[in-house]
Order: C-alpha cells, then sequence, then structure tokens
C-alpha cells in the first residue's frame, strides 16, 4: 500500500505551492529545525507536478497550498487518495470550510514563525 514510511528512512515531505518563496522558506526553517536530517523535502508547483514528484515515493506528509493553477489543493488530495496515498495532506494558508473534513488546515505565517512546533505537531513520530 502506498503512503508507508518507516522510521528508519528520512520522511519524504511534499510541500506544493506556486510560490517559490513558500519553498526556499520551508527549506531554510528545515535547516534550523529539529528534523534536520530527518526530513526529505520535494518541492512542486501544482497538484500536476505533486504527482509527478511522488511517481514511486511515499510521503509521510503532504504541505499544500489550495488555491494554485492547473491542479488544486482539493483535486490534488483527490488525486492521490484515488491513486492510494494515504499520507495525512495539510492546506497551508486555506480557511477552515475550504478543506474536507480530517485535513487540517495551517496559516503559512504560523508554520514558518514558530516551525519546530507546528512541524512537531504535524509529524510527531520524528520527534526525540
Amino acid at each position: 500500500m502506498r503512503g508507508r514510511v518507516t522510521l528508519d528512512d528520512p520522511a519524504l515531505v511534499l510541500v506544493v505551492d506556486d510560490d517559490d518563496d513558500i519553498h526556499l522558506l520551508f527549506q531554510a526553517a528545515l535547516r534550523r529545525s529539529a528534523f534536520r536530517g530527518r526530513v526529505r523535502v520535494r518541492a512542486a508547483r501544482d497538484g500536476h507536478e505533486a504527482m509527478e514528484a511522488l511517481e514511486g515515493a511515499a510521503p509521510a506528509l503532504v504541505l499544500s497550498d489550495v488555491h494554485m493553477p492547473r491542479m488544486d489543493g482539493p483535486s490534488l488530495l483527490r488525486a492521490l487518495r484515488a491513486a492510494g496515498h494515504v499520507s495525512p495532506v495539510v492546506f497551508m494558508g486555506a480557511l477552515p470550510d475550504a478543506a474536507p473534513p480530517g485535513v487540517l488546515c495551517v496559516d503559512k505565517a504560523d508554520l514558518f514563525d514558530d516551525f519546530d512546533n507546528v512541524f512537531g505537531r504535524l509529524l510527531p513520530p520524528l520527534r526525540n
């Protein structure tokens, strides 16, 4: 089944956002965080790129913007589930009513302002 990861491998986190600055901020925050070395990141600019980036891979977490060109966040979520990915999906910057049930919404500013704490709640098994 797709979506399974072991704690022995660095966890794959897919960051999906059409704003390149978000990818840079995430990489910088990760380098300074308690998760450095335990997480590897793939970046995609929209849902189509995200699905291509995940061919043969099982992400531990998908962080996705809601509004993107070609394939938005909710469409990406449906595509992930249809492809058998069971990974948690977090919408960044979405209003709570924009997320389907069971999908967490995180404000982008909150994620980067308190990265270790917010990210630690998203990936608790990685915390020592």
